[in-house]
């Protein structure tokens, strides 16, 4: 590409760009835009043939071998990658560092057509390369570099990776050193790592050496690039390090002890290298790869000349600030919840008032709140003496809260950000759950509890030694407030006597009950009553023991395929109303609309089962429209899972006993050199509406997959998705 050709392109894309701009006062996080990329749009054994036929092939059959075991893997793997939902394109962040790209290689077009840029959802600083031409940019790394150039120096890097082919033939090497007996006949396994991670160091060098000589060309400040190697030092730390104040969360209501503040933080560092970490790391440590670049800058007597951002300056500031924006809902859906409130407390400095930033930590006390009354808290967090930096303030402080203190902010905050948004159905749902849990959980006799029309005073915090009881004085009149105190009172009771029902039955007379229920379940199947309902990416895996390579991943894409086609077959069949989404299942008359709406219900399924509690799913209202469009509030997910075992000498020597038995030899010989196979077929019902799983069901089988088999479980799901529950007898 020319420069007149890559200034038009520029051009083009700042113009899109500001069309597509943001509202950060109500900012919604960034999805993924048409078109779908061509990558999602075939299959992953396609690709892997085509890897296979368009490379160079290996001389040594070992090596060949190794070579089709890497084209196999990493497709399907890639392919994983590119439907797990984390994938964003098309979108101002990706096209902004796709023009990063284009401006580097600007002088290879055929280099350049062979590059497809993603952004990841994911918090962590990083970027990759892959065999195939992609370059994964996360959205954590593009929230933390300081310009353009340091960007532009790391994709020099990862460009290097693809063009020396250095997965592939990183993948060769290792296998070597695995299989090879001359070298490392007397190591152990661990001389082994140190040869494999030396290799990859060196890989790294390589790239970092002709990154350079490509960023030598590309019209940035040399220097600028140093910035790099800090950024990697300290990419643990956050984007920025505001002072966090507990006041953030007082007024006249809510007022926190002195202690609650943590005085003094840890400051943000370099963790201290370790040698033998060092052995072990696959890259370079930052100070050998700072000292090579600067002793290469020093040697050529560069000048530090170029510019620091070659796009508008004003552009990379969007992009930046879109991605600390979606920081905070990156973290929320991975659980991190004080780190998330950290972010969201940072945007508010920034702008205060921000209503994304708010609803974040309305979301991220909702988290906190509802793992903490479950007892589970430490699944979601970690010690605040191993963070560093101000964010420690904010894990400090629900350390230091109590149980009733946490429930009792998060639904003060949550109640404050409904009555701000009335129209946001999560939050509205969000407040609801924790006004009714604070009684549930926490507070027994909430009316004499709570103090009416009085405000927090030194002497009020000594006598009560907590902000509790203070904490709703001017809202415990309001009806809303009144009614969801009451549910709550109503649900503890309930509650309760189910517990003293239970403790009074005893744990033999309650498994013998359960047993009961679940074997008349079985026989008569659930009755769910839905007439319509979204099968979301159904699942099928083949496994052989008998194979080098156990999972049969062609076979299962192939298998899968067939699945898919049996769900829209048999719904017909039986009158119940079907809609298959499935992201592998891609195809140009599939809209973006489509695939996002894949991706929601994904998540919110993830959430439903991850967090194993009744808890409103942090991307409510992104579901809300697709159970409209659909029509349907149920969602299912179902597959099956079947693999060929290994038989065992002692099966072996059963069988072989038939053999000798002249009217049962048919039977030994068939059983002797069949395989045994196990199958698994599950499905999970969702009812989006009440935020629950309606069904859930494993049938282990000792056979193989027949289709017949895999059909009728399928029938029987929809049979019991359909059926109507029977009458209770007068």
């Amino acid at each position: 590409m020319n420069t007149k050709n890559y200034l038009l392109v520029l051009f083009i894309g700042l113009l899109s760009f500001n069309l597509s701009a943001q509202d950060f006062e109500n900012y919604i996080p960034t999805r993924a835009e048409a078109p779908l990329p061509a990558d999602l749009l075939s299959s992953s054994t396609q690709k892997y043939l085509d890897s296979q036929s368009g490379a160079e092939r290996q001389k040594k059959r070992a090596d060949r071998k190794a070579q089709d075991k890497f084209f196999l893997q990493t497709n399907f793997a890639l392919d994983e990658l590119l439907g797990s939902g984390k994938l964003l394109f098309n979108d101002p962040m990706t096209k902004y560092v796709q023009r990063i790209v284009d401006n580097l290689l600007k002088n290879d077009e055929a280099l350049r057509k062979k590059i497809k840029l993603y952004m990841i959802r994911s918090a962590s600083v990083n970027a990759f390369a892959t065999d195939r031409g992609e370059i994964f940019v996360n959205v954590g790394l593009l929230a933390k570099v300081k310009n353009e150039a340091e960007l532009a120096f790391i994709l020099c890097h990862e460009l290097q990776h693809f063009v020396e082919k250095h997965n592939l033939n990183s993948f060769i090497e290792l296998s070597r050193i695995e299989r090879t007996r001359s070298d490392f006949r007397r190591d152990k396994n661990y001389e082994k790592l140190v040869a494999k991670h030396s290799y990859s160091k060196t890989l790294e060098k390589e790239a970092d050496e002709k990154g350079l000589e490509l960023f030598l060309t590309s019209g940035y400040k040399m220097k600028a690039a140093e910035g790099v190697f800090d950024l990697l030092e300290l990419a643990h730390g956050t984007y920025a390090n505001e002072k966090f104040e507990v006041s953030f969360f007082e007024n006249d209501y809510v007022q926190f002890p002195a202690i609650y503040q943590k005085s003094a933080v840890k400051p943000v560092r370099p963790y201290e290298a370790d040698s033998e970490e060092d052995k072990l790391s696959t890259h370079p440590s930052v100070d050998e790869r700072r000292e090579a670049f600067n002793e290469e800058f020093a040697s050529r007597n560069l000048k530090n000349e170029g510019k620091e951002f070659i796009q508008p300056k004003a552009a990379f500031d969007k992009v930046q600030k879109m991605a600390r924006f979606d920081l905070c809902d990156i973290l929320i859906s991975y659980r991190s919840y004080p780190a998330a409130l950290y972010h969201g407390y940072l945007i508010l400095k920034e702008y205060p008032n921000n209503s994304y930033a708010e609803k974040t930590i309305a979301k991220a006390l909702y988290g906190i709140a509802q793992y903490t009354n479950k007892e589970t808290y430490s699944d979601i967090t970690i010690s605040s003496e191993k963070i560093q930096g101000e964010m420690q303030a904010v894990f400090y402080l629900f350390e230091e809260m109590s149980k009733k203190e946490i429930n009792t902010l998060a639904s003060r905050y949550c109640w404050k950000t409904h009555k701000k948004y009335p129209d946001d159905k999560g939050i509205k749902r969000m407040a609801q759950d924790m006004i009714e849990d604070v009684v549930i959980f926490t507070i027994e006799k909430p009316d004499t509890y709570f103090k009416k029309d009085k405000k927090m005073t030194a002497d009020a915090i000594e006598k009560e030694q907590t902000f509790a009881p203070y904490a709703f004085a001017d809202i415990i009149s309001d009806s809303t407030f009144t009614k969801w105190i009451e549910n709550g009172k109503t649900y503890r009771k309930r509650r309760a006597d189910s517990e003293e029902e239970q403790e009074e039955m005893g744990y033999y007379a309650r498994s013998r009950e359960n047993r009961k229920a679940a074997k008349k379940k079985r026989k008569k199947g659930a009755a769910l009553n839905r007439k319509d309902v979204v099968f979301v990416n159904p699942f099928y895996l083949k496994g052989n023991a008998k194979k080098r390579e156990p999972i049969q991943l062609i076979e299962s894409e192939e298998r899968q395929n067939k699945f898919k086609g049996w769900i829209e077959e048999l719904g017909s069949d039986i009158g119940l109303k079907t809609t298959v989404l499935d992201v592998k299942h891609l195809n140009k008359r599939t809209t973006i609309e489509e695939y996002n709406n894949i991706i929601a219900i994904n998540r919110w399924v993830d959430e439903l089962l991850t967090n194993d509690m009744y808890m409103i799913s942090s991307n409510y209202n992104d579901v809300l429209p697709i159970v409209k469009e659909y029509n349907s509030t149920t969602f299912a997910y179902t597959g099956a899972l079947t693999f060929r075992k290994q038989k065992y000498l002692i099966e072996n020597y059963y069988h072989l006993l038939y053999t000798v038995i002249p009217w049962t030899t048919p039977y030994g010989l068939d059983n002797l050199f069949r395989g045994s196979y196990e199958s698994i077929y599950f499905s999970y019902v969702f009812d989006f509406e009440n935020n629950r799983v309606l069904h859930r069901e494993v049938n282990y089988m000792k056979q193989k997959d027949r289709d017949a088999i895999i059909k009728s479980n399928l029938y029987w799901l929809m049979h019991q998705i359909k059926q109507k529950p029977a009458k209770k007898k007068k």
